[in-house]
């Protein structure tokens, strides 16, 4: 009989209230959301990883050591830094959270077991990172290295005469932008005692501080990448009117395609984040879709460097080779070729090359120095 009493006033004590069992199925559905975007979080992380390998071997076979591969290896490295603290600062977390609210005999109520968790080491190490790295929104270490390669991209061809206004232009907006995530990030260390996943209003000193950075950042690539599509529409019309071979064309084209979706990604994150108010339902979809847009967002803009350090170093850049013959040539005449790179130099430039290559001709040949012509201007 002392036996089955001893039993029955253990297995009283560990009944749970329903108050316990509410914070068990929260934390449950905690744990599952965690667990599903980690996982997605490190499936773009090892293809993060497959690109920037093969950045690495592009740079080094054969080596490259210019003042331009320097500063882009140098982005590659700050950005790989942080994706790879932000991807194992979140695994931390999610081993944290398991071992504290499920495993540890230490604590044996259930309310100061979860009460704990969101007061780990590890916790507010991961919410370091993420807020350094890729914070609210487009806010983020991360955003800004790309925000300051869109720019460049769009002003080396941009050969006009307004490129000194448009540069100074796009500086103050990447400039604005990452002020204002400084007072963003002190704020955010300052408000760490807030509860874990809780929303701010956005009327907030840190949700506008986000919303205007954001809005900024956006501006500042949307004007790139037009600066960029509208270079590429020039050289479109040229290859079109002269029927000469133009490479950049394409390439042009794609890095308008690839600052629109890098654009339509921020907007995304943005209007997810806007959506997203105290007074959401924790683990609802919109609260789900904006935590994945967070992590997942914020390792597709470091693919940035690498592939921009692809686009260099394959020949994807905005080189063409335009091939035209001498003036008062004969048809059928090979063409010479002539270069026109515009490789993310200082200034684009027209050079010529001593390779004589059979293509076929135009019908004629007249014509041929006004083209020439454009392509400089252009």
């Amino acid at each position: 009989m002392g036996a089955l009493h001893a039993r029955s006033s253990s297995e009283s004590s560990l009944t749970l209230t329903a108050e316990d069992l509410e914070k068990v199925r929260t934390f449950g559905r905690a744990l599952n959301n965690r667990v599903s975007y980690v996982v997605g979080e490190w499936t773009l992380y090892s293809l993060y990883l497959v690109l920037c390998a093969t950045a690495m071997s592009s740079i080094f076979k054969p080596a490259r050591h210019s003042c331009r591969m320097r500063l882009l290896l140098s982005t590659l490295f700050v950005s790989f830094v942080l994706i790879t603290m932000l991807c194992c600062s979140d695994l931390a977390t999610l081993h944290e959270k398991i071992t504290i609210g499920l495993i540890d005999h230490q604590v044996i109520k259930v309310a100061d077991r979860f009460s704990l968790v969101d007061s780990t080491v590890a916790i507010q190490l991961a919410f370091a990172v993420r807020t350094i790295a890729a914070g609210a929104a487009d806010m983020g270490i991360l955003f800004h290295i790309a925000d300051v390669l869109a720019a460049w991209r769009a002003v080396v061809i941009w050969n006009t005469p307004s490129r000194r206004i448009v540069a100074v232009l796009l500086c103050f907006l990447i400039f604005s932008s990452f002020t204002l995530y400084v007072p963003y990030v002190v704020l955010a260390y300052q408000s760490v005692t807030v509860p874990s996943g809780q929303a701010f209003p956005n009327t907030s000193p840190m949700a506008l501080l986000a919303i205007v950075s954001s809005l900024l950042s956006i501006m500042a690539n949307i004007m790139a990448t037009t600066m960029i599509g509208i270079t590429a529409y020039r050289q479109v019309t040229l290859e079109t009117s002269s029927r000469v071979r133009l490479s950049s064309s394409r390439i042009l084209t794609h890095l308008t395609e690839s600052g629109l979706f890098y654009a339509l990604l921020q907007i995304a994150r943005l209007a997810l984040t806007v959506s997203v108010v105290p007074s959401t339902p924790r683990y609802s979809t919109l609260d789900t879709a904006q935590r994945v847009f967070q992590r997942g967002g914020a390792i597709v803009t470091a693919m940035y460097p690498p592939a921009l350090i692809l686009i260099v170093n394959h020949g994807c850049s905005v080189a063409d080779t335009f091939y035209t013959a001498t003036q008062g040539a004969r048809e059928g005449t090979p063409l010479q070729t002539i270069s026109l790179d515009m490789s993310f130099a200082r200034h684009s430039r027209v050079s010529g090359e001593t390779n004589v290559e059979n293509f076929d001709t135009p019908s004629t040949a007249r014509g041929t120095d006004v083209e020439l012509e454009k392509v400089r201007e252009s």
